[in-house]
């Protein structure tokens, strides 16, 4: 049994968590719908989820962590994106699958789709040429492998399509773009242990690190109008600070840096470190009796102009003494145009 008494690692973070910023850059990077993180519970807690993934979200978060499963895991989630903003047709969908494999690892898939909504045609005299759809999809393959006790790594490929409809006055020139991409995570569990730690009131300190959405610039029409990835590195911390037959408290700290300029992929990896174009995560979880989850987060995206709590719920289900289904809503900070997206989703175990 762990308790919550060690306040060295607590201090570290809260420390993670208070750490001002000043963010001015905005991502000059394509393909946006990919940074929406899936999963009602890691948003519950502001997105600070790097090191704690241990669900069938764990793919997207970090395919590192991912390796630590061993049941099937089957998950989906659906928001209406920016609803209450007067934009009424977008949403994002989520869907995802894990299984382990005996001597393989891990193995699932997850697809994101944002549909953009309907929009009107217009020649170059602004006369209306009738109405189109647009929506962006990512279809990924994920595999993670446990390489000792503590760490584990994984990858994903994604298969990446944009399609945002005819260009203005031209039936004939569409904005569809293809690309490919890669994730790359790692997760290290318990990393007190290495310490030799052997304290009743040190609870489980885990790390976790992933690089996402490696990959080519995405061309819509040609060459010239080709746009870089919103790739994105996140780092973070979670810690168990108390475990016991009725109650669980985790705490989680994240920080991401996105990085998209004009510069070759390689090289992008090393110029685009020097502005502050960073967001920070924070979040707690409680889970009583392994039946009710209640979540809390904060997120500082000062960038992106989205600042502030984030609030959640789960409840949890085991039937048969096998299966086991949850059921997450959370609010989400959603920037100028709306207070919060709510999110729904759900999981399954067994």
């Amino acid at each position: 049994m762990f308790k919550m008494k060690n306040t060295i690692v607590i201090a570290i973070l809260i420390l993670c968590m208070a750490i001002p910023t000043t963010l001015t850059a905005v991502s000059e990077g394509a393909l946006i719908f990919l940074l929406i993180a899936p999963g009602s519970r890691a948003s519950g807690m502001g997105e600070a989820y790097v090191a704690h993934a241990d669900d069938a979200y764990a793919a997207y978060w970090n395919p590192g962590a991912m390796a630590f499963n061993r049941k099937t895991q089957i998950a989906g989630m659906h928001t209406n994106w920016l609803e209450g903003s007067g934009i009424n047709d977008l949403y994002y969908e989520y869907l995802s699958w894990n299984q382990y494999y005996p001597e393989i690892g891990n193995i699932g898939a997850f697809i994101q789709f944002m549909n953009l909504g309907s929009q009107t045609q217009t020649a170059l005299d602004s006369t209306p040429l009738g109405d189109f759809s647009s929506y962006d999809v990512a279809i990924a393959i994920t595999y993670g492998f446990q390489v000792n006790e503590n760490w584990g790594v994984g990858t994903n490929f994604k298969f990446i399509r944009s399609d945002l409809g005819p260009a203005t006055g031209d039936s004939d020139t569409k904005g569809v773009g293809m690309t490919f991409a890669f994730d790359f995570g790692v997760k290290a569990k318990d990393i007190l242990s290495y310490a030799q730690i052997d304290n009743p009131y040190v609870g489980e300190l885990s790390w976790g690190l992933t690089l996402q959405n490696f990959g080519p610039d995405v061309t819509y029409v040609d060459d010239s109008q080709k746009d870089p990835l919103s790739i994105n590195v996140r780092t973070g911390l979670s810690y168990k600070a108390w475990t016991d037959d009725f109650s669980d408290v985790t705490i989680n700290a994240d920080v991401n840096k996105l990085i998209a300029n004009e510069d070759n992929l390689f090289m992008r990896m090393v110029t685009d470190w020097n502005d502050n174009d960073y967001i920070y995560n924070a979040g707690i979880e409680y889970t009583y009796m392994k039946l009710l989850s209640l979540r809390g987060g904060y997120v500082n995206d000062s960038a992106g102009e989205i600042v502030g709590p984030s609030f959640g719920v789960g409840i949890h289900y085991t039937f048969n003494n096998i299966y086991r289904l949850s059921a997450d809503f959370a609010m989400q900070q959603g920037g100028d145009l709306t207070d919060y997206n709510k999110l729904f989703s759900l999981s399954l175990e067994f």
